[in-house]
């Protein structure tokens, strides 16, 4: 039960000097639009002037730690110097609103996450999402980090939660729609996805898991198209697309499909996310194992939710699969869970 029997606030509905509180919501809209230009910059600066307005105002801090947290991801920034920021952030911010303290335990759970440390990004992001104020986000990176462990139904249900909370938030739709293609509701997958695209909500991983949904359901014109222009909005090459959906209608040309991503890939001019399954479709489990193996690399190369959808089936009967999940601390999540694994999906007790 989230915040036991009462109803959770949402960590926006404060009262602070107003113009800290104008800075703060221009900031939140910087923030769910992070994935655009340098978003998540202008956001950075938009907490910290709503600080100096307002240094006693708890929400900013939190979504100032928020935003440094998310650098390391968006522009790679030193992964132990944001970290290390961000928790000195919110430190700060309790340490001057302690009605922000259980709230603030999702920046731990996200920080957890990244040093996948399963077990205690559970328990911190448990506390964030039952706190009498919460942050909408806590739900959306709870979700991603059950999902980076297997656990795709209840990815799909906490982040839902989410939703009745903020039923406008880009992200949190933006989330669902992912969960849900994850889980297989292709169906509300679909709707999720509709509905985060008219809240503005955009970026790689969105627009990706959106284009392999279309693949999935039969719509490969659509799917494409929207791949062509998510790249060409990012100013990459776009001449790995035909090929690569080429190879996916014929089989007779996968290995120019796989020519084409290997060599955006060595130019590094496309995500790890695109190439992981793109191998896997086309049958080079080898190098999709290569790009996987990737997630042993400090913080995330990508989101490891990736290696459980139901594209890389194919992939998690590699022998070098499971041991990559034991590399990672996710096998002994689940033993500590007591989930059980059957060679391509994990079960755990309260499934």
């Amino acid at each position: 039960d989230v915040a036991g029997d009462a109803t959770p606030q949402l960590i926006t509905r404060g009262e602070p000097n107003s113009a800290a509180y104008n800075s703060y919501m221009r900031g939140i809209y910087a923030l769910e639009l992070r994935f655009e230009g340098r978003n998540l910059e202008l956001a950075i600066e938009l907490f910290k002037e709503s600080i100096r307005l307002d240094e006693n105002y708890g929400p900013a801090y939190l979504a100032l730690a928020t935003a440094y947290a998310l650098t390391h991801d968006y522009y790679g920034y030193p992964f132990e110097e944001m970290r290390e920021l961000a928790l000195k952030t919110i430190e700060k911010g309790v340490s001057v609103d302690a009605s922000i303290e259980d709230a603030s335990w999702a920046i731990h759970g996200f920080v957890f996450q990244q040093k996948k440390e399963w077990m205690k990004s559970e328990a911190a992001f448990e506390r964030a999402i039952n706190a009498a104020v919460v942050d909408p986000n806590a739900f959306s990176w709870y979700s991603r980090m059950l999902a980076s462990t297997g656990r795709l139904r209840e990815a799909k249900d906490i982040v839902l939660i989410g939703e009745s909370l903020d039923p406008d938030n880009a992200m949190v739709n933006s989330r669902i729609a992912m969960a849900q293609t994850w889980f297989g509701d292709d169906e509300a997958a679909l709707e999720y996805f509709r509905r985060s695209n008219v809240l503005g909500a955009t970026g790689n991983l969105h627009v990706m898991s959106n284009a392999l949904l279309l693949w999935r359901v039969g719509r490969a014109e659509e799917s494409k198209k929207l791949s062509l222009d998510a790249t060409n909005f990012q100013g990459t090459p776009t001449d790995w697309i035909d090929p690569v959906y080429a190879a996916l209608a014929d089989p007779g040309k996968r290995d120019a499909g796989l020519a084409a991503i290997n060599k955006v890939w060595s130019d590094q001019q496309v995500i790890p996310d695109i190439v992981l399954i793109v191998r896997t479709l086309l049958g080079d489990l080898d190098g999709a194992m290569e790009i996987a193996e990737l997630l042993e690399l400090e913080g995330e190369a990508f989101s490891p939710e990736m290696i459980f959808i139901p594209e890389l089936a194919p992939l998690r009967k590699h022998p070098r699969f499971v041991p990559l999940l034991e590399r990672l601390g996710i096998v002994a999540y689940w033993d500590d869970l007591g989930c059980t694994w059957d060679g391509d999906r994990v079960t755990c007790p309260d499934d």
